[in-house]
């Protein structure tokens, strides 16, 4: 990892057409002497092409800010008295610590103050895990391409769950049946 943050000067901007022309020569020139190029479409849009690796270092670099930032967080509201929260969505959790999901920060009036949440670990072994996978699987694919993650998809059951005699009555089933 580049112990240095390179800067972009104008002498490497290139507009959308040249930087087609040159794309050879810029990419060895990210891969062999860590330049970045400024690819320009217009004055709005704008794109850096980089090394994988530098493209990879930004990356850790940027999850060791969040988690700096999400302790910083935890540890001012530790001292000031934990409050508990549990959170229903990612973003509730994200605005919960000041940010967007992206990781961008909330404008000051939008933040909430941080809270511990109260996770749910689930242990399942191999085989049943991938019949998990495969079967959440088939959900995305009936939600039209929409992204859930297992822990959405446990708490719409649990919501499901309370509001639904039948499907409370038939978890109270299979519970009793694995007992």
């Amino acid at each position: 990892m580049r112990m240095f943050i390179p800067s972009v000067s104008e002498d490497r901007t290139l507009d959308i057409a040249e930087g087609r022309d040159k794309l050879g020569f810029v990419v060895s020139r990210a891969v062999h002497s860590g330049k970045p190029t400024v690819i320009t479409r217009s004055a709005e849009e704008r794109a850096v092409l980089i090394s994988e690796s530098d493209f990879e270092d930004f990356v850790r670099l940027l999850n060791d800010e969040q988690t700096r930032y999400i302790k910083d967080q935890i540890a001012a509201q530790q001292r000031d008295g934990i409050e508990m929260r549990r959170y229903a969505t990612a973003e509730e959790l994200y605005a919960g610590f000041g940010m967007n999901p992206d990781g961008t920060p909330l404008p000051p009036d939008a933040r909430r103050p941080a809270s511990l949440v109260v996770s749910l670990m689930v242990i399942l072994d191999p085989a049943e895990s991938a019949d998990i996978d495969q079967w959440l699987g088939g959900v995305r694919q009936d939600l039209d391409g929409i992204e859930i993650d297992k822990a959405e998809a446990v708490r719409a059951l649990l919501r499901v769950a309370r509001s639904r005699t039948d499907v409370r009555q038939a978890l109270i089933e299979e519970l009793k049946r694995v007992s």
